[in-house]
């Protein structure tokens, strides 16, 4: 099947580690997305999008396929199984070109999501091509003079797509709001106190870098809370101007362009107990963006519809008039028929890390409790309301619409509704455990420079 000369480009934006609560374009004080508004402006913003999991390979790997996060089985030990068709693959069977640029390893070739993407360029493979370059890029993040590779990666992508056979499915993974905080130190003037010095900052990157970030989390004083969220909203800021040179980049060579731009997860700066991300599923980390815009995309509306991030999947490929994906345990919507779609719950998944990698964290962590967090979480919402279950431990009812950061459990005030959510959850768990293939494998990374760059975004210990 050959894609028409006039088929719409279609790219993917993920910026990593944003919660939409930060994100000026949903009110937030500090205007951090600029850029995203100016894209909602001409597209569609979504209201209610949620993440399927709380760490980028689970999210990934739903964004990809369509799928659970518990049915495809990716996570941070674990790559797509063979055999679960993908986005790339749906769309290059149909005539697309496909090609994949990401900054951060959990969303690259080493975790299966590279599998249909003729072209995947992912950061540290090209640092480390440079030999010298790579220890000083490195160098250059740490004091606050680089960024964490997303300036490399739009060089690298206009300079694929001047050149490449259209139309084309992109997929673009921005890594820069991710700890460790303080990278771009001409951004973060823009919201840090007057007072604050380069050593208070060099400190707070000190202590959110590596899997230290959990621990500091325990013993983190409310001023040094407040300096990680300018740090962070610094970094979404300077995103998001990479957002807008990405934009303006396809306004001229690519102008018949869909864009669709959300986030992997979000990140929890001490709300609910949590800090970062990885070890749960507040609302800070799956309550995420969502915007798209381009052909056939109603402009200036705001959906309030329940949506999954692994809607983006289905979408894509009715846009593309790709053949459809797997089928999967849960509702798939087509974004751009949201507001007339009724969804009851949207459900995400956390697994629990194995054994050995617990062992490792054990080890380098000595405030923060890594087998009271390390549990297999899932969690049920409604537009009001938010069930999660976490092995061992039962599970909470919140009024996330009357406390948008979870709330205090309510279950007592609302028995027959917590009664049917957990009904509900436990047929969404069940229903996944019937379609797990064991065709995953384990991932197996043994190039150091990738190590280091996992060691440094806290998913090695």
């Amino acid at each position: 099947m050959a894609a028409s000369e006039h088929a719409p480009n279609i790219l993917i934006v993920t910026i990593d580690a944003v919660r939409r609560d930060h994100c000026s374009l949903y009110g937030y004080e500090r205007p951090t997305t600029p850029h995203m508004e100016r894209i909602a402006e001409r597209g569609t913003v979504f209201e209610n999008a949620i993440a399927d999991s709380g760490w980028t390979a689970a999210t990934v790997g739903s964004l990809f396929t369509g799928l659970c996060a518990g049915e495809h089985g990716v996570d941070p030990e674990h790559s797509l199984p063979e055999g679960i068709p993908t986005v790339a693959e749906r769309l290059r069977d149909t005539g697309y070109h496909t090609a994949g640029f990401s900054t951060n390893p959990m969303a690259s070739p080493l975790f299966g999501h590279g599998r249909g993407f003729d072209h995947f360029w992912y950061w540290e493979r090209w640092s480390a091509r440079t030999r010298l370059g790579a220890p000083l890029r490195y160098l250059g993040t740490r004091l606050g003079l680089s960024d964490m590779g997303g300036a490399d990666m739009l060089k690298a992508l206009s300079k694929h797509v001047r050149s490449c056979p259209k139309p084309v499915f992109g997929y673009v993974h921005f890594n820069e709001a991710h700890s460790p905080y303080g990278s771009v130190r001409a951004y973060e003037r823009m919201f840090l106190a007057r007072n604050t010095s380069w050593r208070d900052v060099r400190d707070i990157a000190r202590k959110t870098g590596h899997i230290r970030i959990y621990d500091f989390g325990e013993t983190a004083t409310d001023e040094e809370i407040e300096l990680v969220k300018a740090l962070y909203d610094a970094s979404i800021c300077y995103q998001d101007m990479l957002l807008g040179k990405l934009v303006a980049f396809l306004h001229q060579h690519a102008p018949n362009t869909v864009v669709i731009v959300t986030a992997d997860h979000g990140e929890a700066f001490a709300e609910e107990q949590a800090f970062g991300h990885n070890f749960c599923l507040e609302e800070t980390q799956i309550r995420v963006p969502l915007v798209m815009a381009g052909q056939d995309i109603a402009a200036g509306e705001q959906v309030n519809t329940l949506v999954q991030t692994r809607d983006i999947a289905q979408t894509v490929c009715a846009i593309a008039g790709a053949e459809q994906l797997a089928e999967t345990v849960a509702q798939r919507i087509d974004l751009r028929e949201a507001s007339g779609a009724e969804r009851k719950y949207a459900y995400a998944l956390r697994t629990a890390m194995s054994e050995e990698k617990a062992a490792e964290h054990r080890e380098k962590l000595t405030s923060f409790d890594v087998d009271e967090h390390n549990r297999l979480t899932t969690c049920i919402r409604s537009d009001r309301f938010k069930l999660t279950r976490k092995a061992g431990a039962g599970t909470v009812l919140q009024d996330v619409a009357s406390h948008p950061l979870g709330g205090p459990d309510c279950t007592s005030d609302h028995p027959v509704l917590a009664a049917e959510m957990q009904r509900s959850l436990s047929q969404w768990e069940q229903a996944q455990l019937s379609r797990q293939t064991d065709a995953s494998s384990d991932v197996q990374i043994d190039d150091p420079l990738v190590k280091e760059r996992l060691r440094g975004l806290g998913y090695m210990a």
